[in-house]
């Protein structure tokens, strides 16, 4: 926790200006009031982790560009459901369905919005509602937007050998299609169609989805649902920055 917290000591001071400071190690050492040895060994590890950076010319230490990136990471994550309520709500407003987004969390993946189809027989599922990251439409598309070295990983924690390698060969072909339909994976008797939202870079950020009551649901309506949800997800991809399609 010590080391913690002088490691931040220091990020404050090279942060505080209105414009961020570039500092000798001597220079930090004598105003953060830390000795020269805990200076080095915190600033070197600081550097390994991308969160410094020193100037070769200079030798002096500066703010290192993960900042930058996880900065926009946390900008995308605040503004993804911001973002995609308004086209979940035109979606289900034109298509009578009701409209689902996930977004991955390690092993599982959380359902953070949703707006219910107007119909008065529906799936509902409570925001909030954790699922293993193999069941379901929208958590394996998102899957298949992963690594597959972080995929297999988060798989081989979930189920047996033998399904493990059967869902792998199944991912490069969801990834190249852009959506994925399941079948009761997770409620009996209903279907679910969806598409991953990519953000700006290029990492799958979270899923949209359109929960169906299957026996309501003609294949030609599979169909035009499945259209309609890589059209949301993309719309919703293009507003957090992902490149184009």
């Amino acid at each position: 926790m010590q080391t913690i917290d002088r490691a931040m000591q220091i990020l404050h001071l090279l942060m505080k200006e209105e414009k961020p400071r570039n500092l000798s190690i001597s220079e930090i050492s004598k105003l953060t009031a830390l000795p020269l040895s805990t200076t080095h060994r915190i600033i070197s590890s600081l550097v390994q982790h991308g969160l410094l950076t020193q100037t070769s010319e200079t030798k002096q230490y500066s703010i290192g560009p993960r900042w930058v990136e996880y900065g926009l990471k946390v900008l995308e994550d605040s503004s993804l459901r911001t973002v995609a309520l308004p086209v979940m709500k035109d979606m289900s407003k034109k298509l009578k369905e009701s409209i689902y987004l996930s977004v991955p969390n390690g092993l599982y993946a959380i359902l953070i919005e949703r707006v219910d189809s107007p119909s008065a027989v529906r799936v509902v599922d409570h925001l909030g509602a954790r699922n293993s990251m193999h069941l379901g439409a929208p958590n394996k598309i998102m899957l298949a937007n992963y690594n597959p070295s972080e995929a297999l990983n988060i798989i081989k924690q979930l189920i047996s050998e033998k399904e493990v390698s059967k869902l792998m060969d199944l991912l490069p072909q969801l990834r190249e299609q852009g959506y994925a339909i399941s079948r009761g994976d997770i409620h009996e008797g209903t279907i679910a169609v969806a598409s991953p939202i990519i953000g700006l870079d290029q990492q799958v950020l979270g899923a949209l989805c359109i929960n169906l009551l299957e026996y309501q649901t003609t294949n030609e309506r599979i169909i035009e649902l499945t259209k309609e949800v890589i059209k949301g997800a993309r719309q919703i991809s293009s507003l957090v920055g992902a490149k184009s399609y």
